[in-house]
């Protein structure tokens, strides 16, 4: 994730969590960029004694480093662990911790997840269990006023992060009424894009051209003549073998089975987004890169 993302990403969470809280409540947040200033405030003889620790960190590596530096200090058992993550990151983070001694520490039991694309809403049960901020619960606007809204909010997000910019978008889909679905969103975001029908078109194409011509590829998994899961094996292979860095890569699938989260994470998938495509999900997961 570049520092442009993570510096969004803190900003989004920071307010999120501001919208959430009831103003009569007397509090502070204090948003960190990185691992190592965290430890530098938690991991003293004195530390500042939060209530709530919010992790929302790129790399899992860095998930586990924190929160054991958490453990260890002053604020072990008084301060609430909150994890912001997607269904990748997660799987990637539970087979990282099996069996070692960050197991226990990292259970649901001790740790809460709350999993992206992140919304007020879902930190008003942590931070407003009582509802008394409307913000919590969205009481005043309907359920398909509040998606509406959402859905639009999500376009405008996108379009200012990525449209007009020169990102060209590699589609790797054999439907045509997909292909026609999300060649009208990317359109629609300002986004260019090029048209690969199977696996086999995609190598084809990621190979012919220079590294970096794709900014993302938006791969289905299930295709003929090769499928999404060898496709991105070869791409992750050409890169490693000529030392390019990893271009993001998003499967596409209707099967939302754990198994199919943990073969895309095998396979080097950057990113999972369910079918039928929820544009509010692919938003969150395309602005995660750029």
């Amino acid at each position: 994730m570049s520092d442009n993302s993570q510096l969004h990403s803190r900003e989004a969470t920071t307010k999120h969590i501001e919208m959430t809280l009831p103003k009569e409540i007397p509090h502070q947040i204090t948003a960190l960029a990185s691992v190592r200033e965290a430890q530098e405030l938690v991991g003293v003889d004195d530390p500042v004694i939060f209530t709530h620790v919010v992790i929302n960190l790129p790399s899992s590596d860095e998930i586990v480093q924190l929160s054991d530096v958490i453990a260890k200090s002053a604020m072990a058992g008084k301060a609430t662990l909150l994890i912001l993550s997607d269904s990748v990151q997660r799987q990637v983070l539970m087979r990282q911790i099996t069996g070692t001694k960050y197991e226990d520490m990292l259970s649901d039991q001790r740790v809460t997840y709350i999993y992206k694309p992140v919304k007020p809403s879902r930190f008003g049960v942590i931070f407003d269990p009582s509802n008394r901020n409307e913000l919590s619960i969205d009481r005043n606007r309907s359920s398909a006023q509040r998606l509406v809204e959402t859905q639009r909010q999500s376009y405008l997000e996108v379009e200012k992060r990525m449209g007009n910019k020169g990102y060209l978008v590699l589609l790797v889909e054999d439907n045509l009424v997909n292909q026609k679905v999300l060649q009208k969103y990317l359109k629609k975001v300002g986004v260019a894009v090029d048209l690969a029908t199977d696996g086999v078109e995609c190598t084809e194409k990621v190979f012919a051209n220079p590294h970096g011509r794709y900014s993302l590829i938006l791969c289905d998994l299930h295709m003929p003549r090769k499928d999404g899961y060898q496709a991105c094996r070869e791409i992750r292979q050409w890169e490693a073998r000529n030392s390019f860095t990893n271009v993001p890569i998003i499967a596409l699938s209707a099967n939302v089975m754990s198994d199919v989260q943990e073969k895309c994470v095998e396979a080097g998938f950057s990113d999972y987004v369910t079918k039928p495509v929820d544009f509010i999900n692919l938003s969150n997961a395309l602005s995660r890169f750029f």
